[in-house]
């Protein structure tokens, strides 16, 4: 694919086909492919042209509207409703297709085109880019016709791809068929030419094209040949260079060589006098009296940076701003009179860029007419480097640091201002000194030890006690370089102090004494306010003053700052959720979102890919890759509510995430590594399950690490005046009632109920019943359940088997003060054995420290 047709896939990407009904944007491409000579349609799966440009309408001779009543079938004779199906799909590959073909004009000519076609998945409409390859030959024929004639040839030096190409009449007029070279061919290629052309052209023409790789200026240069012209006078070649600039830095440098023998027959002591005028290093130009410029040379054009037609269509107070518009005629007449000057003054280059210049003028008449001859050498580099040296020497003697230059003998050859003053002695008497004087614990055998050890390592640094003239001492630290200046082995030291450094480490040193002490003190108070927290059960929205669910919140207040997996249990509706959210909160990784993930209300057939993800094409409509919950949830939290609902199938890969850390997505056969807390939750009996073969052994004790048992509404009936409390709250702007009474009588009856449904029960009544409450007063009369008929006959809520022994087993240990086994135990009380008693206990989650905190 060419640079034109790479050009049209960018603007493709501009006007997106499923702008198609956006006029503008649709102008806006047909504008641009006018201007690339290019055609332009859009045409459907069915073959209809809907839309085209101007430039295909004058190729083929229609009106806009008459090709919009046609199909591409009839503008292409070489295509059929077949042929233009398997086009079809070949379009839709997501890739550019270039072919060449025909299409038939208005008036039945056929001529031949290249085409560029592309179909855009979103809209599902072809865009058809035509370039006429008849028109392009012509053009092609023109331009060879007129450079055989002019004698006149091109070549381009491509610096990217390192190519370089001549031109068929350039080849014909440097009697070569090295066609296509590369730089390093290019140069030797010249070299060659010393057999054609004069040495010094050659060496000036080296010269020029360095500097146009390098700097991107455009030159123009004549080239002598050794052989005669075909009229008898000097053979001349005139080579011209304009080079391209890509982000500052030349990519490309394209131009022209021509005969110019028949117009340049001049003598050979003018060549060569303007031929040294343009190879000066000096900037050489005539001004006229009102400061144009009748002549410039190469060195001008270099170093100011505008071309030559440029610097003959300004005033030389364009460029030097000593001598303004204003003041020139004052100048002039002083030149004028005074007939040479010399002096520094500063030019303007072209970029804003100032450079200072020595000029020496000179005035002269030339055929009736007066000029001033200016020789001008560029002295910005001498200055900056006088500058630098200045700058350079200023700041060693203002740094802060005590810099010397030393011998390998410990001999002073340099040091600054700052090292004088910190140690009271003078220039000449430093100079005069050994190094190592000015450390009384450095002898002459322990500097030659350090002097080794700077050799093989290069750079060294050691701390020392030095001492001032006056006998202060102090710490310093000291670092050496070696390195070589004029051929003799030296080296650079800096000194530093560091009393201060040591002073501060010191201050640092109590300070974190301090900050260590503190710590101390805020962990005290930490855990004394995680206590008075607990006690006043304040976890993230749980509401609760109820002495039972204390036990609740101290294990979510002791698990939560470690990394334990959670398994969280309970009757539906009694807020496993919060409490999940509780433990996330007050983790670690609270900074990290808390994912959760409802498996029961997912598809078996999709809660692999929502938990794991998937890659595209893993599996019927998975058109993209999609990253599943445990990596959202990477070094946060996962909860993973009604986990009873878990596939067996998927059991295996969430024990491996449980135990490794890692995964693969559906489709892949990459691992992924994550760090992920889990918290699990389910009102199902998992260890029943387990029996049942419905869930995995392994997987219940990994998950089975900390249990929580959510305790249902109706132990904690102390917690439901605060929930109605707050349920009102919750729900009088949006329902629109304001209730601030509530009826004890109706805070007993729902004390009396057993809440199967929990506190998503509870709330359920007291929205409803705020509903129809229509005075201040909360009307519950017809919205609490009868309790009379729930409780009698247990006709209502029946407890389950494993509560009535819960029970049971707890009201025989209370009796037996705790005592499981032995004589006066539980197990005797109830007549069971000792170790199926510890049994039944640990299955029915009944642990004696919970019911002692209760106590």
């Amino acid at each position: 694919m060419n640079s034109d047709d790479e050009l049209q896939r960018k603007i493709y990407f501009h006007w997106p086909i499923t702008h198609f009904y956006m006029m503008d944007d649709i102008k806006g491409f047909s504008h641009l492919m006018n201007v690339l000579k290019k055609g332009l349609l859009w045409v459907d799966e069915s073959g209809k042209i809907l839309q085209t440009n101007q430039r295909i309408d004058q190729h083929l001779g229609y009106d806009p509207e008459e090709l919009t009543d046609r199909t591409i079938f009839e503008v292409n004779p070489n295509l059929s409703v077949l042929s233009w199906k398997k086009k079809w799909k070949l379009y839709q590959s997501g890739e550019w297709t270039v072919e060449q073909t025909e299409l038939m004009t208005r008036s039945e000519v056929i001529y031949p085109v290249k085409v560029i076609a592309f179909v855009d998945p979103d809209s599902n409409i072809c865009q058809y880019i035509v370039e006429n390859l008849h028109e392009k030959h012509r053009y092609k024929d023109m331009l060879e016709l007129t450079s055989t004639v002019g004698r006149i040839g091109s070549w381009e030096c491509d610096l990217v791809t390192d190519k370089v190409v001549l031109t068929e009449q350039s080849l014909h007029l440097l009697a070569t068929e090295d066609a296509f070279l590369n730089r390093l061919s290019l140069f030797r290629f010249i070299r060659r030419l010393s057999g054609l052309i004069y040495p010094e052209d050659v060496q000036a023409l080296f010269k020029k094209l360095r500097a146009s790789m390098r700097d991107g200026a455009p030159f123009e240069l004549e080239l002598g040949l050794k052989s005669k012209s075909q009229n008898g006078g000097n053979g001349r070649l005139q080579i011209n260079a304009a080079p391209q600039l890509t982000e500052g830095t030349v990519a490309k440098i394209l131009g022209t060589l021509q005969d110019i023998s028949k117009i340049a027959n001049r003598s050979e002591e003018m060549y060569l006098a303007m031929n040294t005028l343009e190879q000066a290093q000096e900037m050489v130009y005539w001004i006229k009296q009102d400061a144009s410029l009748v002549y410039v040379n190469d060195a001008v054009v270099n170093h100011l940076g505008y071309s030559k037609t440029e610097l003959k269509q300004m005033k030389v107070f364009d460029f030097d701003p000593n001598y303004p518009k204003e003041k020139w005629p004052a100048s002039w007449q002083f030149f004028r009179k005074s007939r040479t000057a010399d002096f520094e003054t500063t030019n303007i280059t072209k970029d804003g860029r100032e450079i200072s210049v020595m000029v020496s003028l000179t005035h002269v008449s030339f055929k009736g007419e007066e000029f001033l001859c200016a020789m001008s050498r560029n002295v910005t580099g001498k200055k900056k480097r006088e500058e630098i040296i200045e700058l350079t020497y200023h700041t060693l003697n203002q740094s802060n640091e005590l810099i010397f230059w030393i011998r390998p003998n410990g001999k002073i050859i340099y040091t600054n201002d700052s090292a004088r003053d910190r140690f009271n002695y003078s220039k000449e008497e430093l100079l005069d000194m050994s190094f190592h004087n000015l450390f009384p614990e450095m002898t002459d055998r322990t500097f030659q030890d350090y002097w080794q050890q700077l050799l093989d390592e290069q750079q060294i640094e050691f701390q020392l006690q030095a001492q001032a003239k006056d006998g202060r001492r102090g710490a310093v630290e000291v670092n050496m370089s070696y390195l070589t200046f004029l051929e003799k082995d030296c080296a650079c030291v800096t000194i530093r102090s560091i009393e201060e450094r040591r002073r501060k480490a010191a201050e640092l040193r109590s300070a974190f004494e301090e900050i260590r002490r503190l710590k101390e003190k805020i962990e005290q108070e930490k855990i004394y306010l995680q206590e008075e927290i607990s006690t006043n059960y304040d976890f993230a929205n749980i509401i609760s003053r109820s002495p039972r669910y204390k036990q609740v919140l101290q294990q979510v207040a002791q698990v939560a700052e470690t990394n334990a997996t959670v398994l969280i249990t309970g009757e539906t509706g009694t807020g496993k959720e919060l409490l999940a959210r509780a433990v996330h909160n007050y983790s670690q990784r609270n900074e990290k979102p808390m994912i959760k993930v409802n498996c029961a209300a997912l598809p078996e057939n999709l809660i692999e890919s929502e938990l794991f993800g998937h890659e595209k094409g893993a599996f019927t409509g998975a058109y993209k890759q999609k990253i599943g919950r445990f990596e959202l949830a990477d070094q946060g939290t996962i909860f993973l509510d009604e986990i009873g609902e878990l596939p067996i199938e998927l059991q295996s890969k969430l024990l491996r995430v449980l135990q490794e850390g890692e995964f693969e997505r559906l489709g892949s056969t990459r691992t992924t590594r994550v760090d992920v807390r889990v918290i699990a939750a389910t009102n199902r009996n998992l260890e029943q399950q387990v029996a049942d073969g419905k869930f995995r052994e392994d997987l219940y004790y990994r998950l089975h690490v900390f249990p929580i048992h959510n305790i249902p509404l109706r132990e904690r009936p102390d917690d439901i005046p605060l929930l109605v409390n707050h349920f009102i709250k919750k729900h009088s702007e949006r329902i629109g009632r304001k209730i601030t009474q509530v009826q004890k009588a109706d805070l007993k009856r729902l004390a009396r109920y057993d809440f199967p449904g929990n506190v998503r029960e509870l709330e359920n009544i007291i929205e409803r019943a705020m509903i129809f409450s229509k005075e201040a007063t909360l009307n519950l009369e017809d919205v609490i359940p009868d309790t009379r008929k729930k409780r009698k006959g247990q006709k209502g809520r029946f407890q389950s088997f494993e509560e009535i022994q819960r029970a049971h087993i707890l009201k025989a240990l209370e009796k037996c003060h705790w005592k499981v086994t032995g004589k006066g135990g539980a197990a005797e009380l109830l007549q069971m054995n000792g170790k199926t008693l510890a049994s039944k206990m640990r299955k029915l989650d009944i642990r004696r420290e919970d019911h002692l905190m209760n106590s």
